[in-house]
């Protein structure tokens, strides 16, 4: 498994926006197994999920029944992260 992370306290500087487009690059180009785990206070990458991205994927399902997410998020507290990543079950290519 392998471990990105993109930190800063300064709000605005496009973490979530950077995360997401190379999750979802990762992800559909070249076909890795993708988890993102959203340790932020405003948990943005999560409330996208739930508010932008869930309309659409339900739109895409009415012509593929079988469409999902390309990748996983996950809503993680900091403390949960060496949890998470040395837990067997979580075998996804990048972090």
């Amino acid at each position: 498994m392998k471990i990105i992370s993109f930190a800063t306290q300064k709000g605005g500087s496009g973490k979530s926006t950077l995360t997401l487009v190379l999750a979802a690059a990762l992800a559909v180009d070249y076909k890795l197994k993708v988890a993102v785990l959203d340790c932020d206070y405003q948990q943005s990458i999560v409330k996208t999920r739930v508010q932008i991205d869930e309309e659409s994927l339900q739109l895409l399902k009415e012509s593929n029944p079988d469409a999902t997410y390309p990748f996983d998020i996950f809503s993680i507290d900091l403390n949960g992260i060496f949890d998470f990543v040395d837990n067997p079950e979580n075998d996804y290519d990048l972090v």
